[in-house]
């Protein structure tokens, strides 16, 4: 919407993010099964998600649909890195009886918590009025604008 991208479009624009996530995660999974060890993957994953997300944090209008693929690109990546080594630790923390109860409740509470984030996330950009954000003007108002969004400043 933002960049005037169909919803096709807009799916295909984040495709870097899962590729990043689908590729990070079978990378790691297999260095673990080499390996044996799995601590340190979430700590680079979470840093190196926290600089896509800082990149991310830089866009702007100006920002081309190139540089913002590499941004999601890097996110996806550390996001990958975290993902698949929380269901090993799980897994290597539990008895082997409970072994798909633990699986599977870290995939519904996955969900879950996706599906909250998702309704909290919507419900607070678009459910909100602008006349709540401090220093928006009346014209704003008016146009219903998403809280505090550059359009409802003064």
């Amino acid at each position: 919407m933002a960049t005037g991208a169909s919803a096709t479009n807009s799916g295909l624009l984040i495709l870097p993010l899962t590729a990043g996530i689908v590729t990070m995660s079978i990378t790691t999974g297999l260095l673990i099964t080499r390996t044996g060890r799995y601590k340190h993957w979430p700590i680079a994953g979470s840093a190196l998600m926290a600089v896509g997300l800082f990149l991310l944090s830089l866009m702007d209008r100006g920002t081309t649909r190139l540089e913002s693929s590499l941004f999601m690109l890097v996110v996806g990546l550390g996001l990958g890195m975290v993902m698949q080594v929380l269901v090993i630790a799980l897994q290597n923390a539990v008895e082997h009886r409970d072994l798909g109860v633990a699986t599977s409740s870290n995939t519904f509470f996955r969900s879950l918590g996706g599906a909250f984030g998702a309704a909290l996330f919507g419900r607070s950009w678009q459910g909100g009025s602008p006349t709540t954000c401090p220093g928006c003007s009346r014209r704003a108002a008016k146009a219903w604008t998403p809280p505090c969004s550059p359009a409802a400043r003064p």
